[in-house]
């Protein structure tokens, strides 16, 4: 689907929507996102119990020791993240998916994180759910679409998946 379509764009010279717009916009994908789950039986659901690094901390931990970026570093941290989420994916047995829609509802502590911030983990996510194998990869082509959703002032900081089977493209 193009992001025109998507957004529910005619044509690409439509004026930019305001904020509000998009805030509504971006309502009604999530609750059609959560809709098509709620109607179809094939709909999967992971819930990983981690709390994830922000956009900062990934920032930071990539240029800590040189202005150059320390991927391994950072590899090393994915790699510690994948040693603890990979089990949880393998835990609910979820078949392996040619092509998804996700959506990610992210569960914090408190609202010191902006959502973006915290969404930056998703890159781990998609990663262990790649190498759990229920996404062949974790490109376009194999992850159609995803909505992000914020629950705060939970006990136990993590991220509950759930996964819509699309068709072929």
């Amino acid at each position: 689907m193009k992001r025109a379509d998507l957004m529910g764009l005619t044509n690409r010279a439509a004026i930019r929507p305001s904020r509000a717009d998009c805030a509504e916009e971006a309502q009604r994908a999530t609750a059609a996102l959560l809709k098509r789950w709620l109607e179809n039986e094939n709909c999967y659901y992971c819930s990983l119990d981690y709390v994830f690094p922000t956009y900062n901390d990934i920032v930071k931990l990539a240029g800590r020791h040189s202005k150059m970026h320390n991927f391994n570093a950072y590899s090393l941290y994915k790699k510690k993240i994948q040693n603890v989420l990979i089990p949880q994916i393998n835990w609910f047995r979820l078949p392996l998916l040619e092509r998804a829609s996700i959506f990610f509802r992210w569960r914090l502590e408190h609202r010191m994180f902006d959502p973006d911030n915290a969404a930056a983990a998703k890159k781990f996510v998609l990663d262990s759910l790649v190498v759990a194998h229920v996404l062949p990869k974790d490109s376009p082509r194999h992850v159609v679409t995803f909505c992000d959703d914020f629950v705060y002032g939970v006990k136990t900081s993590g991220v509950d998946l759930l996964l819509i089977p699309e068709g072929p493209e």
